[in-house]
């Protein structure tokens, strides 16, 4: 009987050992899952941050853009001038001339 009792003793400390380095492991895998969040923590901030410079970036280039199609439609609207200044001096020459 004895040695029964003394096996299952012998069971039951393997048991409690095993427990305790399971709890080891545990806390292990809770630490480097804190460690994990709060890098994934920092990346998601990090990306917040990326896609307002993108979208800021966005509609600097939008403006420039527009501010562009602006000088080229104020070129084009002065040579139509141009052109119309010419064609009104021809005609008043031609006036003249008559």
């Amino acid at each position: 009987m004895e040695t029964k009792l003394d096996q299952l003793l012998s069971v039951v400390t393997k048991m409690a050992e095993d427990i305790s380095s399971i709890k080891g492991d545990l806390k292990n895998v809770k630490e480097k899952q804190d460690e994990h969040s709060k890098g994934l923590a920092a990346i998601q901030n990090l990306t917040m941050e990326n896609n307002k410079f993108v979208h800021a970036v966005s509609q600097d280039i939008a403006r420039t853009a527009t501010k562009q199609s602006i000088d080229s439609l104020d070129a084009k609207f002065n040579l139509m001038n141009d052109r119309l200044f010419q064609t009104e001096t021809k005609v008043s020459l031609l006036a003249v001339a008559k």
